[in-house]
């Protein structure tokens, strides 16, 4: 629980970093790599604007294929309503790692909520 907690944590302070309220592909995929290396207990990190188009990802995707929608997936669909939000356990299709999805709110500095950010927090 603490774990999951202190992942929580990380993610919401990430989602505060100016650079990722524009949704830039590229600036936002250079700090979110420059990150996940700061923190290797996460698997990635994904940045979705408000619509659930994904902007950024840590892995090694072409710009073309970072652009999927996720706004059916439960994490978007929580932190998109201003929620924090942890999975049950799976394995992940993108790295076959056994992890836990979090997920929080992105706000401009209006406070309005304009996209998501997620991570696969490693478990094991």
């Amino acid at each position: 629980s603490k774990y999951i907690d202190n992942g929580i944590e990380i993610l919401s302070s990430l989602s505060k970093e100016d650079i990722l309220l524009n949704m830039d592909y590229r600036s936002a995929t250079k700090i979110l790599k420059d990150k996940i290396v700061e923190y290797p207990y996460f698997d990635l990190f994904a940045l979705m604007q408000k619509d659930g188009l994904r902007k950024a990802i840590t892995l090694d995707y072409t710009e073309d294929d970072v652009y999927v929608n996720f706004a059916h997936r439960p994490y978007f669909k929580e932190a998109i309503s201003g929620n924090n939000f942890k999975s049950e356990p799976y394995i992940s299709v993108d790295t076959n790692n056994y992890c836990i999805a979090i997920s929080v709110p992105v706000k401009n500095n209006q406070n309005e909520i304009i996209g998501i950010l997620m991570g696969d927090l490693i478990l094991g």
